[in-house]
């Protein structure tokens, strides 16, 4: 919130007594996952629990907790209701919203940058564009189902290849970063339709933007397009091995009317990479705090930098 702005940019170094790598530590014993990765996306959002911290001896207290920052800093923060939570005024540290609220709390929009930060606004699921130097076409893919009120996937899919038919389309970088999943055969047309331009699986051309938060269906559009489109992988690896469980679904515990979600089946996205723990990635790139404060992009630098014509 804007009375704690100051805190932007500040290295979190222990809360109450316990050291911030301990505090991470103890987190990680109560999240099932199948690599590091997981611990990388989920520990952030668990930090701010109040009842974890208290109940892993992290925090003192689940009334309160004393965050304490590299550099002699010190705050006290009290729990927030759901409610409270949601009608807070937050900020964030990324300057392309100058300090004003931005208009969700979403990650895709927390790490907008000037390229994406209008299809956002306009919360688009998928969209296309040419990049300034006209020979590039970059997709967005943010949740792999069909989005009401707005053209199937699979008529993006097809305006894309239009595009790409006229000839002046030298690469095409498509962008899984922020997409958790959905229905893997959202997809199809588009791995296909790749799969049947060799100017483009066989030369290089193809470059897909993973990250963290890729995972369960994106994960396996992922992997399909290295393998059966010959996508190069840019960014860090996603929290999935590439063949794991997956299609979740929902149970109720009908005494205590509490809900969990169970992988139903083995899901093989690309049988060659067998027990891997990683999707490989073949040009690696993180984003650093100071970037996402300027709003810039290093994974997308790095997909455009790349050699084409391998």
């Amino acid at each position: 919130t804007e009375e704690h702005a100051d805190l932007f940019g500040k290295r979190l170094i222990r809360i109450d007594d316990t050291p911030i790598e301990e505090a991470w530590r103890r987190i990680t014993t109560t999240i099932g996952a199948d690599n590091e990765m997981e611990y990388a996306y989920t520990v952030p959002f668990e930090l701010i629990r109040p009842e974890l911290l208290h109940a892993l001896g992290i925090a003192a207290s689940a009334d309160r907790a004393v965050f304490h920052f590299e550099g002699g800093t010190s705050r006290t923060f009290l729990p927030l209701t759901k409610k409270r939570w949601l009608d807070l005024d937050w900020r964030t540290a990324n300057r392309l919203f100058k300090g004003e609220a931005p208009p969700s709390t979403r990650p895709e929009v927390l790490f907008a940058t000037p390229l994406v930060l209008e299809h956002l606004r306009q919360r688009k699921y998928y969209w296309f564009t040419r990049l300034e130097d006209e020979t590039t076409l970059f997709l967005q893919y943010n949740a792999c189902w069909d989005q009401k009120d707005r053209p199937a996937f699979a008529e993006i899919a097809g305006k894309l290849f239009g595009e790409m038919d006229e000839g002046t389309v030298e690469r095409l970088i498509i962008d899984l970063r922020h997409n958790t999943g959905g229905e893997p055969k959202i997809a199809e047309p588009l791995i296909e339709g790749l799969a049947q331009r060799s100017e483009f699986t066989e030369e290089g051309r193809l470059f897909v933007l993973v990250g963290r938060r890729t995972f369960s269906a994106a994960l396996t559009n992922a992997a399909q397009l290295r393998s059966r489109a010959g996508a190069r992988i840019v960014g860090e690896p996603p929290r999935g091995k590439p063949n794991s469980p997956s299609e979740g679904r929902d149970i109720e515990l009908k005494r205590t009317k509490t809900w969990f979600t169970v992988s139903t089946q083995l899901v093989e996205r690309d049988p060659a990479l067998a027990d891997a723990e990683f999707l490989p990635v073949e040009v690696e790139a993180t984003l650093s705090f100071d970037q996402f404060r300027r709003a810039q992009d290093p994974v997308l630098d790095a997909a455009l930098a790349a050699d084409l014509f391998r």
